[in-house]
């Protein structure tokens, strides 16, 4: 039998290259193979406003369904200032509520679709717990539905209205351990089916010498790929690379990904905003060093993917993902403040042998842990099990109404015990 998934994400298309909206965009491809897939999302596609991009309806990417719903309401002009209130204190369970509807993206056209149409899915896979979508979504199709919380260690993790959220899933799907014992541990799910899938990583060679000739790159190149954003930890990478110009007059830092921030005018910092994919790869293939500078990560796709390219990683300490990363694949180094920042800059910009072994062992690593058919297994494996569980819910539910059970031609079944 062909499952028929839906996945439900805030914002899908190709312009996204990074996050949970990216990560989901490349499992739903995947399974598209071999499964009927849907995808519900919403018209936006810039996160800090949900401004209506694309048009609603039904369209087809890559061989993926896709319906996309209107956005009703988009993120409020106080949603900054009333976020820094709730987080600062004491607060109501309906500020909650408010937070979470100032926030956005509200599609009450995707929950009408779930409320009518959900049903019709073998299993409904949530990407990522933030948002109205998942948060309102899920107990519309709570018997089939899957939640990838995408979760790290940052304040609306904490509130209450996320509680019942956690509770309702029939499966949890993590991207790693540590996700998987920070959401246990905040939300005591223990006894709720989980996975923990991974993701896929693709490791097609780039074209290092033509990235830096294009991009006129002549010393050694310190490599960001992620949104260019404070909170990703790019204000103090700037600084960094600033200080570190000092002792390496020629080092290069080039910034892959949309930018929502000042950026020097500086001829050695290059914030190259959206690229394509084939760039992307060609900038991981000119890289000398890949830095990961964000504190909160669930997975870090940008850390896995220079791996898969023989790169050595450079990591924030702060994040327990990265470091998770970094020892089980011993193909990273990792940092706590400025000064370690330095020493560990310097070390890899000293030693190319030091930069080819960790690469080697990052190969290794993703190989063994991220290549696709592991973790679609993994996806298979969740997905079958959740349509198995709301079948026989269904026919439990069905035989409690006072019907026998037959073989489909009228002929009752005999009992079995269980």
């Amino acid at each position: 039998m062909t499952l028929r998934i839906a996945f439900v994400v805030q914002r899908y298309g190709d312009e996204i290259t990074g996050g949970a909206e990216r990560l989901c965009q490349q499992v739903a491809q995947r399974l598209a193979q071999r499964a009927a897939v849907d995808v519900l999302t919403t018209t936006a596609l810039d996160y800090r406003t949900w401004a209506t991009h694309y048009p609603p309806g039904s369209s087809t990417l890559h061989g993926v369904s896709v319906r996309r719903f209107p956005v009703a309401g988009e993120r409020a002009a106080d949603f900054e200032r009333f976020s820094a209130r709730l987080f600062a204190g004491s607060h109501a369970l309906a500020d909650e509520r408010r937070w979470l509807d100032k926030q956005g993206p509200l599609a009450p056209d995707l929950l009408a679709y779930l409320r009518d149409a959900g049903r019709g899915y073998d299993a409904v896979v949530f990407f990522t717990y933030l948002y109205s979508p998942t948060v309102d979504g899920l107990p519309l199709v709570a018997e089939r539905a899957i939640l990838a919380p995408t979760a790290h260690d940052e304040p609306p993790l904490g509130l209450r209205i996320y509680d019942p959220l956690f509770a309702a899933a029939r499966h949890l799907l993590y991207l790693t351990e540590p996700e998987r014992r920070l959401v246990e541990r905040r939300f005591a799910v223990q006894h709720i089916p989980a996975t923990v899938v991974g993701a896929a990583v693709d490791a097609a060679p780039g074209d290092g010498a033509g990235f830096r000739a294009r991009r006129g790159l002549d010393g050694d190149v310190l490599l960001y790929a992620g949104r260019v954003e404070p909170g990703k930890g790019c204000a103090d990478l700037l600084a960094f690379h600033r200080a570190a110009r000092a002792r390496h007059q020629r080092l290069h830092l080039v910034l892959v990904g949309h930018v929502a921030m000042p950026i020097p005018d500086d001829p050695f910092v290059h914030a190259l905003g959206f690229v394509s994919e084939e760039e992307k790869r060609d900038a991981l293939a000119a890289a000398t060093v890949v830095v990961a500078p964000a504190r909160h990560e669930s997975l870090c796709l940008a850390a896995l993917e220079a791996w898969a390219c023989g790169k050595p990683v450079l990591a924030n300490a702060q994040c327990e993902v990265l470091v998770h990363h970094c020892l089980a694949s011993n193909a990273g180094l990792f940092y706590g403040d400025s000064a370690e920042f330095a020493a560990g800059l310097d070390l890899l910009l000293a030693r190319p042998d030091l930069r080819a072994a960790l690469g080697r062992n990052g190969q290794r690593y993703v190989a063994r842990h991220y290549a696709w058919p592991a973790v679609e297994g993994r996806w298979w494996q969740a997905l079958e099990a959740v349509s198995r569980q709301h079948s026989a819910l269904s026919d439990q539910q069905w035989l409690g109404a006072g019907a026998v059970p037959s073989d489909g031609t009228g002929r009752a079944l005999p009992a079995t015990d269980h």
